[in-house]
């Protein structure tokens, strides 16, 4: 795993991670954890693709569901958080696209848990994105 740290002057410190497991690029970093009074880790939005970048499940919002869950639960860990800690998920789903086939793949992993779970129709360039999750999480 690649990890940046820097010091603010708030007295807390800023860690950029990169886990293995996930696609880097040098445009951004996968997880960013700023620790001082309460720790929160920020997950990137992530997509269907594997460590090498590779692309997974093209023209399946299942597998990419499954997949994008995947590199959550990986991006997470390297910040030393789970899926109970997430507060928040952004979901854009490609326009035409069932939001109910990602969703039945969010609800096996993520159970009866209750937690707000917007959703954003968008029209991409790439045909083969179906889906794409944000989400923020914080840890006291």
């Amino acid at each position: 795993m690649t990890q940046q740290s820097e010091s603010t002057t708030a007295k807390c410190q800023v860690q950029h991670l990169n886990p293995d497991t996930l696609s880097k690029k040098p445009a951004f970093t996968n997880v960013v954890v700023v620790s001082g009074s309460v720790k929160t880790v920020y997950v990137g939005g992530q997509d269907a693709v594997d460590a090498s970048g590779t692309f997974i499940g093209k023209g399946d919002l299942k597998l990419q569901t499954e997949k994008i869950l995947q590199n959550i639960q990986a991006a997470l860990a390297a910040g030393g958080a789970r899926l109970e800690h997430v507060i928040k998920w952004n979901i854009y789903v490609l326009q035409g696209q069932s939001l109910n086939t990602g969703f039945e793949v969010f609800q096996r992993v993520w159970g009866n848990r209750p937690n707000r779970l917007p959703s954003l129709a968008c029209s991409w360039q790439d045909w083969h994105t179906l889906i794409s999750w944000q989400k923020w999480m914080r840890l006291l």
